[in-house]
């Protein structure tokens, strides 16, 4: 037993690069022209013809025939005045007519375009994250599709009937063309008429594309397009021999990384073997490793293969050999990739921290895959190979495995991982591999609590749990020669949607006339683990760290079997729980901390409530004096009202001592409200940036029961705190609710230890606590009795930055689906006003800061409860914004990028003042 006097009177308050335009200049095309000086006369007349025509546009094109001398060989007249002979115009009514049925007809391309790519993202989505969508999307969506295709049928009907000479028409008329009429629009109009978009194929069939298949980059030939949308591609494979084969692939359009169709049209397999073949044989210009020039890039969000040839070659427009080249280069470098939005391009791979670290980790899988395929181990026993230096890289795997997109994976360390053990870069094999070594799948048969969300758990975890269920006493209890029985009554308070219990309060206000007496009881953990690091409670803690909750619901730290197990609620008479109980001593008169013992018990009840419950009879009993009768409380009623007196007896005292509790991540209740700074257009000087009066806003309510809780948790972690700190000894602190394994603030740094079933960092903690109750008296430096300060650092850098992963992956999906609740609300309000294709959807919510001098505010939109910028402008004539925060407003939507979790929004109108309607938030 730990017993003290408390030693504190007070307590511890807790660029875009532009490149192309940097590159592309005349000069190049004079290096070009000087270098073609010998050539022909006749070749330089024809090029200065072309240059001169290139400073010409409109009519006066059509001038020149008159004025330039043509070649010797120009063409019959006969063959030149059926391609240029006039067109019967279409009436006035019949243009008119066309261009509205041509706008509507965009109009549902575009809605048929969102539709398929709604369908298709539905399709691809993980059955974890199906749920997330409203029920029978799907079949909405393909009606919704049904509809629109019809719409489209009847408007090609209407241009077929009314209008003589639709663009389809002249584009077969144009692709029948024979060469002979080329060869002569050539010399008409110069050498870049074989380019004009009429020229350009309509699909993506018989058209060169650059896509990524099994994590590499081919090139290829599409020949069909599949009703599922994907591409039906010839694929060219050179081999290291020099040797070509063509096989087919069908790839998703957002494997593609470049479409060739815009620079050349329709092309063959066997151009492109001819191109690899003078690529092979430097038939053609290699030379282009300039890492100085594509090291320009680095800036850029993505590029394509066009854009880099321009810079690598200095050329306006590069040649089919150019751009293969460049091809060639891209797609053989370690460093290049295809960006994680799916979008066409290229990107550079971001660096990796510490590429000794992974590869470490790659080698040590594969050799746990080769070790498995000899059979020489069990999987079962997989997780006692890995440590702590292999956890971040886990749970990237373990995330993308999990993720509905890949880009929501804030390390992309995967690709290197995946690419190397042979595995696709896919969720899908993601989810595979962590199998393949051993991390279970899907629940044991024999395991009656379903979870849906596993962790990275092996078989064996859950084995272990049923020795804790049904043999208890054949796990050795390393703290029963001074365990207790505690026989006072015992309380929870938690959230209603709690699994498992890890702390409980008891509280004794009449034993002392002294003292207010309060015990706090956590979860013993440590119980279960006689055999400290090696335990395989230890080991699943550490690999998966804490319980995180994405929307799709809790991915816990342990399999929920085994919490339920553990839980507090559980105790009984034949089978209690163990603790770790605190008993701290509160003067009556100050409630200040006057002792305090620490000691290991048995609880055999523990009542949970509800927080509430609790905050319902609390309020029922103070809101009505007559309620107020102690002598007739119940006993459950009386250990709730004094543990309310006793709260507002100790928030009087901390606020009487200036100390907080927002540096220990909860909120001061005698802070009734926060002020906030607004900006405000100001006159002089047309300062956009004067600053007003600040304005309240009032604090977020809180329950009784919370106030209860986060008030005596605190206590706790003050204690603590101050024990860890006097004797030396390391564990995790939290700074303003950031974990670190170093103590950064005397005021506002506490050592945290009451959710050991929910976070490795309290079980860290807890386990530090063990050997100090075992060994009182012992060296705390001791290694062998204590985690060092070598260990705890080692550890505390793998967890702080696994920590961080999972928190910023679990932005990533909240944004996720709350974006996508709002581009639902649009489309709703598309479908609704679909006959105005100009239509932006609108939403409404109030503005919580201002920023005049950037022309912004953020705005939080109530129904969806997501805060985003917003954009507005102020007319000439008016100085100061129309709005102020807290006013309501309505804003317009500019855009919605679920890839790249963006909401552009722009200000619309002002709906009402509401600064006497303070929002809660």
């Amino acid at each position: 037993m730990l017993k003290y006097k408390f030693k504190s009177n007070t307590i511890h308050s807790n660029t875009s690069l532009n490149i192309l335009r940097s590159f592309i200049s005349t000069k190049s095309f004079n290096n070009n022209n000087n270098n073609n000086s010998n050539n022909s006369n006749n070749t330089s007349n024809n090029s200065s013809f072309v240059n001169r025509h290139q400073k010409f546009k409109g009519k006066e094109e059509v001038n020149l025939l008159n004025v330039i001398k043509l070649p010797k060989n120009k063409p019959n007249k006969n063959e030149i005045l059926p391609i240029l002979e006039k067109k019967e115009k279409p009436g006035k009514q019949e243009i008119k007519k066309e261009a509205q049925l041509k706008k509507k007809l965009g109009s549902l391309e575009n809605e048929k375009k969102k539709v398929l790519s709604q369908i298709k993202e539905f399709d691809e989505t993980p059955d974890a994250l199906k749920m997330l969508f409203e029920s029978g999307i799907k079949k909405r969506l393909q009606k919704k599709l049904k509809e629109i295709e019809n719409e489209e049928i009847e408007i090609k009907k209407g241009l077929q009937e009314n209008i003589k000479h639709d663009v389809e028409e002249n584009q077969v008329k144009k692709e029948s063309m024979s060469m002979k009429d080329l060869d002569t629009m050539k010399l008409l109009f110069g050498t870049d008429f074989e380019g004009e978009a009429e020229n350009k194929p309509k699909t993506e069939i018989d058209t060169v594309v650059e896509f990524m298949y099994q994590d590499r980059f081919y090139i290829g030939v599409v020949k069909n397009i599949l009703s599922s949308g994907k591409l039906q591609v010839e694929r060219l494979v050179t081999k290291t021999s020099g040797k070509y084969s063509t096989d087919t692939v069908s790839i998703n359009r957002s494997d593609v990384s470049f479409y060739w169709k815009d620079l050349f049209g329709a092309m063959n397999i066997n151009e492109l073997i001819e191109m690899d073949s003078s690529y092979q044989s430097f038939k053609f210009q290699t030379n282009i490793v300039n890492d100085t020039k594509l090291a320009l890039f680095k800036n850029e969000y993505k590029f394509t293969t066009d854009q880099v040839a321009k810079v690598l070659y200095n050329v306006r427009e590069p040649t089919k050999k150019q751009l293969y080249s460049t091809f060639k280069y891209l797609s053989t470098s370690d460093t290049i990739t295809k960006p994680e939005d799916d979008r066409l391009g290229y990107e550079f791979v971001k660096p990796i921290d510490n590429k000794e670290r992974l590869d470490q980790f790659i080698k040590k899988i594969k050799s746990i895959l080769n070790r498995i395929k000899e059979e020489s181990f069990e999987k079962s026993n997989i997780i006692h190979q890995f440590d702590h230096n292999d956890t971040y890289y886990l749970n990237i795997i373990k995330l993308l495995s999990i993720s509905p997109r890949r880009n929501f994976v804030p390390d992309s360390s995967y690709r290197v991982i995946l690419k190397e053990l042979g595995y696709e870069n896919s969720s899908e094999s993601a989810k595979k591999l962590l199998e393949d070594i051993g991390f279970v799948s899907k629940v044991p048969e024999d395991v009656s609590f379903y979870n849906k969300n596993l962790g990275l758990w092996s078989k064996e975890i859950y084995e272990y749990s049923k020795i804790i269920e049904t043999q208890p006493n054949l796990i050795t209890d390393l703290l029963s020669s001074i365990r207790i029985n505690f026989d006072k009554p015992v309380i929870s308070i938690d959230p209603s949607s709690t699994l498992g219990i890890d702390d409980a309060i008891s509280i004794d206000c009449e034993s002392s006339d002294r003292f207010n007496t309060v015990y706090i009881h956590i979860s013993d953990f440590i119980r279960w683990m006689p055999d400290g690091t090696d335990n395989i409670l230890y080991k699943s803690a550490l690999l998966n760290l804490k319980t995180f909750y994405p929307p799709n619901g809790a991915y816990h730290m342990f399999p929920p079997s085994l919490v339920k197990i553990l839980s507090l609620s559980n105790a009984t008479q034949d089978n209690p729980t163990y603790a770790i109980t605190m008993e701290i001593n509160f003067d009556k008169s100050t409630s200040q901390i006057e002792s305090y013992k620490i000691y290991p018990t048995s609880l055999t009840s523990v009542i949970p409530l509800s927080q509430s419950i609790v905050t319902k009879r609390l309020e029922s009993i103070i809101q009505n004096p007559k309620n107020a009768n102690e002598e007739e409380f119940s006993l459950g009623e009386r250990i709730l009202y004094t543990l309310y007196k006793f709260t507002r007896k100790r928030q009087a005292y901390r606020e009487s001592n200036k100390t907080s509790l927002e540096s220990y991540g909860r909120v001061n209740q005698y802070k009734k409200e926060i002020r906030i700074k607004q900006s405000h257009s100001g006159e002089e000087n047309n300062n956009y940036d004067v600053p007003l009066s600040t304005l309240s806003q009032k604090r977020p309510h809180q329950s009784l029961a919370h106030e209860i809780v986060d008030e005596i948790l605190s206590s706790v972690d003050d204690i603590f705190t101050e024990i860890f700190q006097s004797k030396g000894i390391y564990g995790f602190y939290k700074y303003f609710g950031q974990p670190n394994y170093k103590r950064i603030s005397p005021k506002s740094s506490f050592l945290t230890i009451t959710s050991p079933i929910r976070n490795f960092t309290h079980l860290f903690t807890q386990y530090q606590l063990k050997s100090l109750l075992l060994n009182p008296n012992a060296n705390t430096k001791d290694p062998k009795l204590f985690f060092d300060s070598d260990y705890t650092t080692s550890v505390g850098d793998q967890v702080i930055k696994t920590i961080g992963l999972k928190k910023k992956y679990q932005i990533n999906i909240v944004n996720f689906v709350l974006l996508k609740a709002i581009e639902s609300e649009i489309e709703k309000q598309k479908m609704q006003n679909i006959q105005n294709p100009d239509f932006k959807a609108v939403l409404e919510g109030s503005i919580l800061s201002v920023n005049p001098s950037k022309y912004h505010f953020v705005i939080f939109l109530h129904k969806f409860q997501y805060s985003a910028n917003c954009t507005f402008s102020i007319p000439q004539n008016q100085k100061s914004t129309p709005f102020r925060v807290n006013d309501r407003v309505k804003v317009t939507v500019e855009s919605i990028d679920l890839n790249n979790l963006s909401l552009k929004l722009n200000f619309d109108k002002f709906i009402d003042r509401s600064l006497n309607k303070l929002y809660n938030y």
